[in-house]
């Protein structure tokens, strides 16, 4: 197998060369039917093993945001909870109001260490919510982008690919004529050769007549 042009390598010419034309475009289909099939089957393994990988590593990422997510919870039911005991302990039922601040900047306050500010109703509220929520993926903002990514790579693996490893320019040739041997060179070079010997062996019975007459 050679490649015939140099400009494009991509395109290769198999020749083969035997006694029985026939057969031998037989094996060469055979041949080229075997290396094709081997050929994609390897290609589409190489192909799902990449898509495998791709959807491994996404189904990883959203295992990782929804661990994240629940420990998260977590730690925010147990802040609360504390929260929860000293807002009950001084008697906060609601927070206070404090004349010339925001919404904004009364979050700002009542955050951290000062969460109890809040009100024991507020705070209860909320950790009830938190104790009952049975998923946290609605507030999990990236986690549907990565499970459309990874539906769309499963949905990939599934599929069979209908694609060809390359394309068959024409069909088979058998020759008219046998490459080997070459008649026509062989009976010139027939000729030739016989003209030099000739020659030869007329210029020898020449030299041996001129010496036979000298002696």
């Amino acid at each position: 197998m050679v490649a015939p042009d140099r400009l494009r390598p991509d395109r290769y010419s198999l020749v083969v060369q035997g006694e029985d034309p026939e057969q031998i475009s037989g094996w060469i289909t055979t041949y080229v039917n075997q290396v094709a099939g081997e050929s994609l089957e390897q290609a589409i393994q190489d192909a799902r093993r990449e898509v495998d990988v791709a959807a491994s590593n996404l189904q990883q990422q959203i295992a990782t945001l929804r661990a994240t997510a629940k420990a998260r919870r977590d730690d925010r039911i147990i802040q609360l909870k504390e929260s929860l005991k000293v807002a009950e302990a001084v008697g906060l039922v609601k927070p206070p109001v404090l004349s010339g601040q925001t919404s904004d900047q009364l979050n700002a306050i009542m955050d951290g260490s000062l969460t109890y500010m809040r009100g024991s109703k507020a705070l209860r509220a909320e950790l009830n919510a938190l104790q009952s929520r049975v998923s946290d993926d609605p507030f999990i903002s990236p986690l549907r982008g990565l499970e459309e990514k990874y539906e769309l790579y499963a949905s990939i693996a599934a599929v069979s690919p209908k694609v060809r490893v390359f394309r068959q320019d024409g069909d088979v040739v058998v020759p008219d004529e046998p490459i080997k041997p070459k008649k026509t060179l062989i009976i010139a070079l027939g000729v030739v050769l016989g003209g030099m010997l000739g020659g030869i062996f007329a210029v020898a019975r020449v030299v041996l007549r001129r010496r036979a007459s000298f002696v």
